[in-house]
């Protein structure tokens, strides 16, 4: 073998071992972070969020953290699971739904229609809301073909109808005794 051979190879193996490297850092760090998602202070929570944001700006493609971040929907922490799907809203509010292939998403979501967890729960319907803002009618038949049973399907209509038909903002919705309320500082109609 030639001495310029050896270099090339000597390269190559120095690149393949970086590109392997720099993937199971991402991958690690992407799994840590789930885990401060359920973390017991809002603020922890909070950065978590804003690093995986982050991370989808300037790393990798939201899709990549994205396939990474699905193994949260099953993490053993409620506040994790609740955390991925309040992280899937901000993801869409922030890049889109053509920046995710929904598709993979939505069945994780649709399993945490049953969770244990009340706050698990109603973060994957509004996770599923916000999906349905963002590409329509879509959802609502990927939801009755995926067998979703019509207690958890009609849940899922009142936010639909909430989010998609009245003008006020997310935030000025919430649910109190099973019922869909509009916060006080909401009763007048924004300009439009």
């Amino acid at each position: 073998m030639r001495v310029g051979n050896k270099k090339a190879h000597g390269i190559l193996y120095l690149i393949l071992f970086y590109i392997w490297f720099i993937l199971l850092y991402r991958t690690y760090v992407l799994l840590v972070l789930v885990d401060r998602m359920g973390d017991a202070k809002d603020q922890v929570r909070e950065q978590a969020q804003n690093l995986a944001l982050k991370l989808m700006d300037q790393a990798a493609l939201p899709m990549y953290i994205w396939d990474r971040l699905a193994a949260g929907f099953k993490h053993k922490n409620y506040r994790s699971r609740e955390g991925v799907c309040l992280c899937l809203i901000a993801t869409l509010n922030n890049y889109g739904a053509q920046s995710l292939v929904l598709s993979k998403l939505v069945p994780h979501l649709c399993n945490l229609f049953g969770d244990s967890n009340s706050q698990v729960r109603d973060a994957a319907i509004l996770a599923i809301v916000e999906i349905y803002r963002h590409i329509g009618e879509k959802v609502r038949a990927d939801l009755n073909k995926r067998g979703i049973p019509s207690a958890r399907n009609a849940a899922c209509s009142i936010p639909f109808l909430l989010r998609v038909l009245l003008p006020y903002p997310l935030s000025a919705v919430s649910k109190k005794d099973g019922l869909w309320w509009l916060t006080a500082g909401a009763a007048s109609v924004p300009d439009n």
